[in-house]
C-alpha cells in the first residue's frame, strides 16, 4: 500500500489507501474481476466505480459498499461479472479478459493498473492483447504528495490550468509506457467528463460513455451542458489547493462551473440509463450500450 504516487515505481505498484477497501480486502480481490478461458485474444478494461460496476445490480443499487450483506457475498460478484461493459464487449471480441476498477480513484490509479498490466508476463501467451482505459474526471489526484509529481514547471492560477497539466503527464505516460505496441488495440476514453481542450492522445475523438446515454434517452437538456471537464464531484482536489499551491480554491471553482455541474447532475438524476442512487452510476443497459458503441467503433 502506499499513499503517494511516485514514477519511478510505475508498473510495480498501487497508490491507494487500504481504508478506502471494504472490511479487510486486499486490493486484488476488490478490484479485480476475470474471465479466463483460453481464448486466443485478451481484453484488458481499467477504469474507476464506472468499470468496477457499482449500482450495476438491485443489490448494489439499494446498499453501500461497506454493508455486511454486501461483503458475505463478495458484492455481488457473478452478477457484476456478468453485466459489465467489459464482459460484452469481451463476448464481442472472442477474448478472454481481465476487469480492473477502483471506485473513487483518480487517472493515477488508471495509469498504475495499466503499467502493471503490460509487465504481466501472464499475458504475453496471447496473440493479442488489447485494452480499453476509460478515464475518470481529472482533479482526483489527491496522492500527487508535491507539485513536482505532476512535473509543474509554469505558472498557474486555477485548478483547471492544474488539472489539464496533471491530465496531460497522465496520458503521455499512458503513451509512453505503452511503447511501440499496435495502438489500434489501445482505447483511451471517457466515462461523465471530457478531457480538456490540451489534452492530446490518439482515441481523443471518442465519444464519452455520458454521451452515449445522451443519445439515447429523452431527456432535455442539451448535450453541450452536460460535457464537462475537470472535478465534478470534487474528491481529492482539496488537497492540492493547499498553500503547497497557490491557486483559487475548489468553492471558487465550483461557483465558476455551477452551471455546468449542476446540468450534469439533472441529467444523471433524470436518466433512465442511470441508477437512482445519490452516485448516478450506469445501468447494465448503459453498460450493453457503451460496449456496443465501443466495439462499432474500434473492432471495425
Amino acid at each position: 500500500m502506499s499513499r503517494f504516487y511516485k514514477e519511478e515505481k510505475l508498473g510495480y505498484r498501487i497508490t491507494y489507501n487500504q481504508e478506502d477497501i471494504p472490511d479487510g480486502y486486499d486490493l486484488d480481490n476488490w478490484d479485480s474481476i476475470s474471465d479466463i478461458n483460453n481464448k486466443n485474444k485478451l481484453l484488458i478494461c481499467i477504469g474507476d466505480s464506472w468499470t468496477w460496476g457499482d449500482s450495476l445490480t438491485p443489490m448494489l443499487e439499494n446498499y453501500n459498499l461497506s454493508d455486511p450483506e454486501l461483503i458475505e457475498i463478495n458484492h455481488d460478484h457473478e452478477k457484476r461479472k456478468e453485466l459489465l461493459y467489459g464482459s460484452h464487449l469481451s463476448k464481442m471480441l472472442n477474448a478472454d479478459w481481465k476487469n480492473y476498477g477502483m471506485p473513487g480513484y483518480s487517472n493515477l490509479y488508471i495509469l498504475e493498473r495499466f503499467a502493471m498490466c503490460l509487465r504481466d508476463v501472464s499475458n504475453d501467451h496471447y496473440d493479442d492483447v488489447y485494452y480499453v482505459l476509460c478515464l475518470t474526471e481529472t482533479g482526483r489526484e489527491k496522492a500527487w504528495s508535491s507539485p513536482d509529481q505532476v512535473k509543474i514547471d509554469q505558472t498557474i492560477s486555477t485548478i483547471e490550468e492544474l488539472c489539464s497539466i496533471s491530465e496531460q503527464y497522465v496520458v503521455n505516460k499512458i503513451l509512453e509506457i505503452y511503447g511501440d505496441r499496435d495502438l489500434d488495440k489501445l482505447i483511451i476514453c471517457r466515462n461523465f467528463t471530457v478531457s480538456y481542450p490540451t489534452t492530446e492522445y490518439h482515441t481523443k475523438d471518442l465519444k464519452t460513455w455520458i454521451e452515449i446515454n445522451h443519445e439515447n434517452d429523452n431527456i432535455d437538456i442539451e448535450l453541450s451542458n452536460i460535457l464537462v471537464s475537470g472535478p465534478v464531484t470534487g474528491i481529492g482536489i482539496n488537497p492540492v489547493t493547499s498553500p503547497i499551491l497557490d491557486i483559487e480554491t475548489f468553492e471558487d471553482f465550483m461557483i465558476r462551473k455551477e452551471h455546468k455541474i449542476n446540468s450534469v447532475y439533472s441529467f444523471l438524476e433524470q436518466s433512465n440509463l442511470h441508477s437512482k442512487k445519490a452516485t448516478k452510476h450506469p445501468s447494465a443497459k448503459s453498460h450493453q450500450l457503451w460496449a456496443e458503441y465501443l466495439a462499432q467503433t474500434w473492432l471495425k
